[in-house]
């Protein structure tokens, strides 16, 4: 329904290819949490102008402000159990294996 193929040339450059089949809400969420999951800010801007271009190319603007809006909380969303899961593995690193109300 939807993907994003990143491609290494011989010579080194990058290609994106981007296809989207299906404009459907459900599908266009999707897709902006697999983009939201590209870790690189850098592709995710190549990775936006290409997908821009496709909606416009499609007249669906409106899709695409969803998929933005979509992605930007997605994003958030990932940011936030990452820093979270990230802190509780901090916390159980400093506890005791054996707490002292354990040997009571």
């Amino acid at each position: 329904m939807a993907s994003i193929c990143y491609s290494i040339e011989e010579d080194g450059s990058v290609s994106i290819d981007v296809a989207m089949e299906d404009y459907s809400e459900s599908v266009v969420e999707a897709f902006s949490l697999l983009f939201a999951s590209i870790p690189s800010v850098q592709f995710q801007v190549q990775a936006m102008e290409i997908l821009q271009d496709a909606f416009e190319k499609d007249d669906k603007h409106e899709e695409f402000q969803q998929f933005v809006k979509g992605a930007i909380i997605k994003s958030k969303s990932i940011q936030e159990n990452f820093r979270a899961g990230k802190e509780d593995k901090e916390k159980s690193a400093n506890d005791p294996v054996i707490k002292p109300t354990d040997l009571l």
